[in-house]
């Protein structure tokens, strides 16, 4: 059961990598740890990144201003924006920000909507999981007649 648990570990850590950070310009390095006991395999995946976060749980609407150490007092931008990421997809695409420059005291941020990343790599990796297990259960039942 490790052995499956490293080889979900390894899966799961890959698709965050190539499929739903494939984009981005910051890096959100992950840990993978496996645990294993009689009656549990336990597998975590997990970061620290506060990007990763906002983008799988989702943020409220909030202002957003210059940060103390900016002299000039605003904040600078482009306007337009195209998320590289969709609710209900473990895919990047392209995108990011375009268009002419804005200059601001403060901005209101329209909060993004939750991507739940956890939720769809589970289901996407249900069906591996449930045939990995089968297997295993396979080639460990020995039948014997006498």
């Amino acid at each position: 059961m490790r052995k499956m648990g490293n080889e979900l570990a390894k899966r799961v850590n890959e698709t965050y990598t190539n499929e739903v950070m494939a984009t981005w310009e910051s890096e959100a390095p992950f840990i993978k740890e496996v645990s294993a006991t009689q009656n549990l395999t336990k597998v975590e995946v997990k970061t620290d990144s506060n990007v990763y976060r906002y983008l799988t749980r989702g943020t409220k609407e909030h202002p957003i201003s210059p940060r103390p150490e900016n002299t000039r007092g605003l904040l600078v931008f482009q306007k337009d924006f195209t998320p590289k990421t969709t609710v209900g997809s473990l895919r990047s695409k392209s995108g990011g920000k375009s268009g002419p420059w804005a200059f601001r005291k403060e901005v209101m941020h329209p909060g993004t909507e939750a991507r739940n990343y956890e939720s769809l790599i589970i289901e996407e990796q249900t069906p591996w999981i449930l045939e990995r297990f089968a297997k295993t259960l396979r080639e460990s039942i020995e039948l014997r007649s006498e």
